[in-house]
């Protein structure tokens, strides 16, 4: 029997590259084949991101292709996952390219939902009655329940086109809807499949049988490395307790709920017996870890202890942390101690204004944030620093924007995203706050930002000129450079512990492993040297690695 063969294309941060590839490892032991090309594929996959305006506009760009596609490949199914998929619900049925609409906390289910929309067998039950209704309901949050599926067939049998159900006859924790409300704490299933009458689930109950699923799904498939030879992401928590004014991710990704440390261990030893020599722990606010037994409360600092302890792992990384003083010491500290721990953290202040940053009910001054990057740098020495700012937030005027570039400035980070503001439905700055800042004034703030952060980066990657740097290859180099020559080999990209990227000609087996390269020439983002080895034209079995 020739294999059902899927292309997965997704966008937005690490979380989403770790569902792509739980979901990927999961499809393949289902028998599915994995494909590069769309035109090969009887299904595609969209693991998409809400976190901005311009990450949906280029899902809707590609579900334009694919509207095209199916034009002359009417078999080929669709599916929409993600955040993206947990914010419109419903909304993305009515584009003619998608078949199913599936959140993040349903990613177990897809395996079996694209089987039965594959199969054309897929229907409703009809022992839930009323409490089933054929289309979900929109939720508080502009939010709605997951996931959903084209049919081609009503419950009782009946030809019908273009309806949509909820996929309820999954049989496992199934039909979760959005953790809509931060009082509520959680979220409201359908019934069981199973069950003969609708069945009422407390809160609690709700929550634990999710987190059940999604635990036992990254148990089962959290064992596949990352397309990056040797590196592997290990999600540490779920989910965002902080309600940023403008931020989706509490709406999409739900409450805070940090893993099992048993659980993650054990998936970072079977990682390492495969040959993983890099982890990175993730979590939307990674630095806010707390798993509490009966016994004792485990932070990231003894995470990171406990992980540090698994034979084979050389590299651990962290990310996202949010700016907080509870367990921010402890997190140092154990960055200063474990030598496997790489000396970089990633923390965006997000504005260097007061004012601002209190607007967007991020809880910390530009002070007590500036305090807290000196802090890193006394007790983790040569940290490299790395942020993220929006700019253009409702009613950030040019004095506002000035405290930004400033703190910027005085942060020295190696590397920094900025963002446009952009509201987001649902959000509480969508809905109080009127987005006042013209496009115009946003690029040009973000121009200005970028070029402040330009010039910081310009003058730390200049203090590694002629320096030798220890690197995890990860590959071939997306975008090759002038100047390097080829000595016989291509051009490969790997990272430093304090994550600069370096650009090197070696040969490409050398992907997956650590190696030493000599910087010969640097630029704001990128540092460009010889591998030692390859300079010295020792074969590849004798080349320095770690």
């Amino acid at each position: 029997m020739t294999p059902k063969k899927v292309h997965i294309k997704s966008f937005g941060c690490q979380m989403n590259k770790l569902d792509t590839a739980l979901v990927a490892s999961a499809l393949a032991a289902a028998g599915w084949q994995l494909v590069e090309r769309v035109k090969d594929a009887d299904a595609v996959l969209i693991n998409t991101c809400s976190v901005r305006e311009h990450a949906e506009a280029r899902v809707f760009s590609h579900l334009g292709h694919l509207k095209h596609i199916k034009r002359t490949k009417p078999d080929l199914i669709v599916a929409v996952i993600g955040c993206m998929a947990q914010r419109l619900g419903p909304k993305l049925l009515e584009h003619d390219a998608v078949d199913i609409v599936c959140g993040p906390a349903d990613i177990p289910q897809i395996p079996q939902i694209l089987e039965l929309k594959g199969s054309g067998t897929f229907s409703t039950p009809t022992n839930h009655g009323s409490s089933l209704p054929d289309a979900p309901k929109k939720q508080t949050g502009k939010m709605y329940r997951t996931p959903l599926i084209r049919s081609g067939f009503r419950h009782d049998g009946a030809e019908a086109s273009s309806v949509e159900y909820p996929a309820s006859s999954i049989e496992h924790p199934v039909g979760w809807q959005p953790f809509a409300e931060r009082r509520a704490g959680s979220i409201r299933p359908l019934p069981s499949a199973k069950a003969a009458t609708p069945t009422q689930y407390t809160n609690d109950e709700i929550r634990a049988a999710t987190d059940q699923a999604l635990e036992q799904f990254e148990t089962a498939y959290g064992v596949a490395a990352d397309p990056v030879p040797g590196q592997a992401f290990v999600r540490a928590m779920r989910g965002c307790d902080k309600f940023c004014s403008y931020c989706i991710v509490p709406y999409v990704r739900g409450r805070e709920q940090s893993r099992r440390p048993q659980a993650i261990l054990e998936q970072v030893r079977r990682l390492a017996d495969s040959g993983v020599r890099q982890i990175t722990l993730l979590g939307q606010t990674v630095n806010s870890y707390e798993f509490k037994t009966s016994g004792r409360t485990y932070c990231l600092a003894d995470l990171l202890a406990m992980v540090a302890e698994v034979n084979g792992i050389e590299w651990i990384r962290f990310v996202t942390s949010y700016p907080q003083r509870k367990y921010y010491r402890e997190m140092l500290q154990a960055m200063a101690d474990l030598d496997k721990v790489c000396h970089c953290m990633h923390m965006p202040a997000q504005s260097g204004s007061d004012r601002i940053l209190a607007a967007m009910n991020r809880r910390y001054t530009a002070a007590e944030y500036l305090d807290m990057l000196a802090e890193a740098r006394d007790i983790v020495p040569g940290i490299s620093l790395a942020g993220d700012f929006i700019v253009g937030f409702p009613g950030e005027t040019d004095a506002d924007f000035a405290e930004t570039a400033q703190l910027a400035r005085a942060a020295g980070y190696h590397n920094c995203y900025v963002f446009q503001y952009s509201p987001r439905p649902g959000t509480r700055a969508e809905k109080g706050l009127q987005d006042t800042v013209s496009a115009e004034i946003k690029q040009q703030r973000n121009v200005e930002l970028l070029a402040v952060q330009e010039q910081i980066s310009r003058q730390l990657a200049a203090e590694f000129q002629d320096r030798t740097v220890r690197v995890l290859v990860e590959g071939l180099s997306k975008k090759p450079a002038e100047g390097l020559g080829t000595i016989g080999h291509p051009q490969l990209t790997g990272r430093t512990e304090g994550d600069w990227i370096v650009v090197f000609n070696a040969p490409a087996t050398l992907a997956g492993q650590f190696a030493d390269i000599r910087i010969t020439r640097t630029s704001p983002l990128t540092l460009f040297g010889t591998c030692e080895a390859s300079e010295a034209r020792i074969e590849l079995p004798f080349i320095r690695v770690f």
